[in-house]
């Protein structure tokens, strides 16, 4: 199994939630892919040469 096939299973493994920015994250911009996380560039850097996010595949909404 290619590393790209295994974050394909990874990131359909997980529920996503229509309308969530982290579940629309596209498979191009994932650096590392491991069982519950992912590693990815952010797009606002913020005066930062590099600025990274690591996602929990198994994030919820929550309100308040």
């Amino acid at each position: 199994m290619t590393n790209k096939q295994s974050i394909e299973e990874s990131k359909n493994s997980h529920t996503k939630m229509a309308g969530c920015p982290l579940c629309k994250i596209p498979l191009k911009e994932v650096l590392v892919d491991v069982d519950r996380w992912s590693l990815v560039r952010a797009k606002n850097l913020k005066g930062h040469r590099e600025r990274l996010m690591l996602v929990s595949k198994r994030h919820s909404k929550t309100t308040g």
